[in-house]
Order: C-alpha cells, then sequence, then structure tokens
C-alpha cells in the first residue's frame, strides 16, 4: 500500500506543483518563466521584488524525460522573457521557441563566457566529448550572466532600470564574497583533490579552483552503474592519497559513496551541483550562494 501511495505521490507532484503558480490575474509585468533552477534562481536574484516569475520543472525533477504540460506551453506563451540552459539536454525547447513570436530569450549556455568540453563515454567504450551545459557552476560565468540578464530586464522594463542594476550589483558583491572564500580555502588546503562517487557535473567549478578530482563517471552520464573496474580505481585513489570524504550528489543515492567509505574508513560528504532543488529547499528560498556556502563546508572537511 505505501508503494502506491508514493507512486500516487509522484504522479501528483507536477499537478501539486504548478497549482502553486501565479494565475493570470496575479502575474505582473515583467513575466519570467524559467525552465529549471539554476535559470529560476539567476532571473529570482536580478527581478527582486519586481515581475512574476515561475519555474516550469518542479523542485527535484530531472530535465531528462521532461515533456512541456500544457500549462507550461501556455505560461511560455505569454511570457516575457524564458530563460533557460539552452543545452543538448534541453534542445527541444530549443525547437519549440522558434514558433512563438514576442518573447525574449535568454541561454545560460549560449551567454557564459566560459564553456569547457566534457568527456563521455558510450557502450563501446568510446570517449565522445561535448561542450559541458553546466555552466552555473563557474563563478566567473555567474558573475557575467547576472550583468547580462539584469541588462535584458532593463531593456524589458526600463521603468525599474535602476532596481535591476541594484539587484545586480547585490549579487555579483555576494558571488565576488564566495569566490574569495573558496580560493581562500583552496590556497590553504592540505589537498587539491576530491572523490566523487557519483556523476561529475562539477568540471567547471573544480577547473576554476584548481580542484583535480575522479568520479564513477566522466560527466553527467546517464549509465546507472559504474564498472567494477572505475569502483575498484576510486577505492585505491582513496586509500593512496589518502582522502577522507567520499562525495555524492545532494539529488542522487548515496549507495556508491556509503560503499567506498565503509572499505576505505572514510566519511560520506554531500556536493551541490544545482541542477535542481529539493522542494524543502525550493520552499525555503534557498538560493544559489546559499548551496555554494553549503559546498564550502562541505570541502572544508574533504580538503584538511
Amino acid at each position: 500500500m505505501k508503494a502506491k501511495k508514493g507512486i500516487l505521490l509522484f504522479l501528483l507532484l507536477p499537478i501539486l506543483f504548478s497549482s502553486c503558480r501565479n494565475s493570470a490575474e496575479e502575474r505582473t509585468f515583467p513575466y519570467v518563466v524559467a525552465l529549471d533552477y539554476p535559470s529560476y534562481d539567476l532571473a529570482r536574484s536580478c527581478m527582486g521584488e519586481e515581475g512574476s516569475l515561475e519555474m516550469l520543472l518542479y523542485p527535484g525533477m530531472e530535465i531528462h524525460g521532461y515533456d512541456l504540460s500544457p500549462s507550461d506551453i501556455v505560461d511560455m506563451e505569454n511570457a516575457d522573457i524564458f530563460i533557460y540552459t539552452g543545452g543538448e539536454s534541453d534542445h527541444w525547447v530549443t525547437s519549440f521557441l522558434s514558433q512563438l513570436d514576442d518573447i525574449r530569450v535568454f541561454s545560460l549556455l549560449s551567454e557564459s563566457p566560459v564553456k569547457l568540453e566534457e568527456e563521455t563515454e558510450d557502450l563501446m567504450d568510446d570517449h565522445h566529448h561535448a561542450v559541458d551545459e553546466h555552466v552555473w557552476m563557474s563563478i566567473e560565468n555567474e558573475m557575467a550572466l547576472t550583468g547580462k540578464f539584469a541588462s535584458l530586464l532593463s531593456s524589458v522594463d526600463e521603468e525599474k532600470k535602476n532596481k535591476y542594476e541594484e539587484n545586480r550589483d547585490r549579487r555579483i558583491g555576494e558571488l565576488v564574497q564566495v569566490r574569495k572564500e573558496i580560493e581562500s580555502l583552496v590556497d590553504e588546503a592540505v589537498r587539491k583533490e576530491i572523490v566523487v562517487a557519483d556523476r561529475f557535473p562539477l568540471l567547471y567549478f573544480s577547473s576554476e579552483f584548481g580542484l583535480s578530482y575522479s568520479s564513477a563517471f566522466p560527466s553527467c552520464s546517464e549509465e546507472s552503474e559504474p564498472s567494477m573496474k572505475k569502483v575498484s580505481e576510486l577505492i585505491d585513489t582513496v586509500i593512496s592519497d589518502d582522502i577522507p570524504v567520499v562525495f555524492h550528489l545532494d539529488m542522487s543515492s548515496s549507495m556508491l559513496a556509503d560503499m567506498i567509505a565503509e572499505e576505505t574508513g572514510t566519511d560520506v560528504g554531500v556536493l551541490y551541483a544545482m541542477h535542481t532543488v529539493s522542494k524543502r529547499d525550493f520552499d525555503d528560498g534557498v538560493t544559489y550562494i546559499d548551496l555554494m556556502e553549503r559546498n564550502i563546508e562541505s570541502l572544508r572537511e574533504a580538503l584538511f
């Protein structure tokens, strides 16, 4: 019976979340629709108390396998601005947007100054490279995106330009402070290596702050199980490099990290990739800055 209730709740989540959206009568100008959490948080930080903002993917939902609902389509058609990542994972959204008129579109990937290639593997163990879509994990990108999105808001809603610029400056100041904290942490660290027993959407972050890494998958692979060879390699790395913490991502299973930790006598930690957030964090208004601060605390345990 419990399993049936769980399935029912899962099926109802999109309905429950969409019911919390503003009705057409409640919306104020500018009306901004964000596809996912990274886009939503960026827009929220620049908009402040102005306008209306919606997020299409409910908290905890992955972009993979997501289909636009009729209500999503209506929201997008009525939006003054639509903001999304704009990578391969949501290419179908780009196709749909091309059919809409009178909507300003903002793509995190297109507008990011720093773009890195990630390595992927197929079933034949062939390696391929593609642009990593997790551009928000770079503080430098987030600063640039904040400035660009604030400018877009100002062009759409010129009367509130000063407020958008104030919000922009506030967020960039917060990002500068977070970057200083991370740089200081890494500079003083005993080690500059992390082990992530999970997918690895942290390429921008590790590259920006000079951290080496070992992970169960080379990127955000859709594979569900790492090879035994890879698990053995991770265990060997933890032992040989005296790694004190094995990480998993916040919205995924800790099973592999727990297994490696038990085998090596290490602790298990959590890192936030921010492609989505839990319902609780979303309802509590947790921001990108808040989640970066959590990552700083996790790294403090792993690097010393």
